[in-house]
């Protein structure tokens, strides 16, 4: 095991040799922010908003599945990272455990909800880029192994199964299921006593109190393009706002996440279209 750990080693210095350059680095740095909650959150907008607000809901849902597996799976392995072995390679350098990767479950998941929901080749060969210029970002920075970007693959892999096979099924009571879903995180919280699980209760509880009040107020559905691009553009600008709000008043974390959640799932949206003539 040593030596597949040792060979992956070589081989990222060996890439970072004939690659690495100031300018390779401040790209792949810049590169880094799409494996931030911050940027999943933008691009869940984008696809409620713009695409299809039932893909948005289903995206939502299965980004913070992942992000719990990707922590349990962590510290189940407790693999170290390239950059903590050897901070020669660490062009950045995290304190968690590397194994699974979570950029790569989140590319795995990005790539293939595109190829599960949309049919233009165009797009899937554009998720495809993505998803393979985010795994390469994470060896050529010195964040990840090879096997770690194999392994976020394969869980990646079995949780867009569950987007694509379960999720319907959920969709038939999904009141109960939002509801649940957010109060399981408040349950293991306090029970095990982890901090950034009951974090996760309040985002969620946000979402699922958004998708109520969105059928409570029996919001007119159908915008035009231009229409649901404003909208969007509302929609991620009090997004920005609230992480900001979070990042000064760390205080208040809770009200923010709550915060972003019910203006990600209803508030934002319907702000906008109460404007609509």
């Amino acid at each position: 095991m040593q030596l597949m750990y040792d060979v992956q080693m070589q081989w990222i210095r060996s890439l970072q040799d004939a690659l690495r350059s100031p300018w390779m680095d401040a790209v792949f740095k810049g590169w880094n922010y799409v494996d931030t909650a911050y940027f999943s959150l933008i691009v869940i907008a984008l696809a409620w908003y713009l695409w299809d607000r039932r893909i948005g809901i289903r995206f939502f849902y299965i980004l913070v599945i992942s992000l719990v597996v990707n922590k349990v799976l962590k510290g189940a392995f407790h693999q170290p990272r390239p950059c903590q072995i050897d901070p020669l390679v660490g062009i950045l350098c995290s304190a968690s455990p590397g194994l699974p990767s979570g950029a790569a479950q989140s590319a795995a998941i990005y790539c293939g909800l595109v190829f599960i929901e949309c049919r233009r080749w165009l797009y899937r060969w554009l998720a495809l880029a993505f998803a393979l210029l985010l795994c390469f970002s994470r060896v050529y920075l010195g964040l990840h192994y090879s096997t770690d970007i194999l392994g976020g693959l394969v869980v990646g892999g079995l949780l867009l199964l569950m987007y694509w096979k379960l999720f319907p099924l959920f969709e038939t009571i999904w009141k109960t299921a939002a509801i649940s879903f957010s109060f399981l995180f408040l349950f293991l919280g306090l029970i095990f006593s982890l901090s950034w699980v009951l974090y996760l209760f309040f985002p969620t509880l946000g979402v699922a109190a958004g998708l109520i009040m969105y059928e409570k107020m029996g919001v007119q559905k159908g915008m035009r393009l231009g229409a649901r691009g404003w909208q969007t553009v509302i929609v991620i600008g009090g997004l920005c706002i609230l992480f900001l709000a979070e990042k000064f008043l760390p205080n208040l974390k809770f009200l923010w996440a709550f915060g972003q959640g019910y203006w990600l799932s209803f508030l934002g949206g319907w702000l906008v279209r109460r404007q609509r003539p």
